[in-house]
């Protein structure tokens, strides 16, 4: 059994807490939330506390104990977006907040191709060993490989991504409770990453404007950014499945928008 998944969870006076066919509901004093719980993962409300259980100790459930334990804690705000967006802007502004804590899903992606050994392997396996040169990734060929090739592009997803989200999944267990935790991810949705979500807010501006920031950030060629977007979901797809959107355009009208989000999430935190 997890040992973060044994404590107790206390709750405050004034909050009702309701555990129903793996629906747990929690109604406080400016709202509701809700959270759909896997079938192998079991809570009991007594007294004043909830506590968390196993239904079956085999491993894949034990790795399960923990994680729940803390996402019933705390509240994950996903922050997704297209390519130069700003995503980054708008995950540092609300890091400025008290009890915020910031996990940056491509920069952890980018550490973890050249230090795990299971990313790596597959990569090579999937890529030939041209992907790696001295035991660091080689970029420019797998870019040159994967942003002409949708098909491509999604296998390497399909080896980084799951890594990334065990990594996550390590990050959510180690916070404390109470904490805000924004989760930076530019596919979110595509890796299925939302489900980890409480809120998910989709940042967006005009294409154009999107390729000039990241032509002048990475340095690169208008061809390889378009490439880029052409493979992303689109601003209005991902605004359908957010709770939020801010589009991105002036940066004081943006930070306005990200203090409103953030005064409206602060006030509906029903979270122990």
């Amino acid at each position: 059994m997890s040992r973060i998944g044994k404590l107790p969870i206390k709750i405050p006076e004034n909050v009702d807490v309701n555990y129903t066919q793996n629906l747990l509901t929690v109604k406080g004093k400016f709202g509701t939330l809700e959270k759909i719980i896997p079938d192998t993962i079991d809570i009991y409300h007594i007294d004043q506390t909830l506590r968390i259980d196993l239904k079956n100790r085999i491993r894949t459930n034990r790795s399960l104990h923990g994680l729940y334990r803390t996402l019933i804690n705390n509240m994950i705000i996903g922050i997704t977006g297209g390519i130069g967006s700003g995503k980054s802007l708008v995950a540092k502004e609300l890091c400025s907040f008290k009890n915020t804590v910031y996990y940056h899903a491509d920069e952890e992606a980018k550490n973890l191709i050249n230090s795990s050994i299971t990313i790596k392997n597959k990569i090579i396996e999937t890529f030939g060993e041209k992907s790696y040169c001295n035991d660091k990734l080689n970029r420019k060929y797998i870019a040159e490989l994967v942003f002409k090739d949708s098909v491509l592009l999604g296998k390497l997803n399909g080896v980084i991504h799951p890594e990334v989200k065990i990594h996550f999944n390590n990050f959510i267990k180690n916070q404390k409770k109470n904490a805000l935790i924004l989760y930076e991810n530019a596919i979110l949705f595509e890796t299925n990453s939302d489900m980890l979500c409480d809120i998910i807010i989709s940042i967006n501006a005009p294409k154009e404007l999107r390729i000039k920031r990241v032509m002048v950030r990475d340095k690169v060629a208008e061809k390889q950014v378009k490439a880029i977007i052409k493979n992303q979901w689109s601003d209005a797809k991902r605004n359908l499945l957010s709770n939020y959107y801010i589009t991105n355009i002036n940066k004081e009208e943006t930070m306005l928008k990200i203090k409103k989000i953030f005064n409206n999430l602060t006030q509906n935190q029903l979270y122990f």
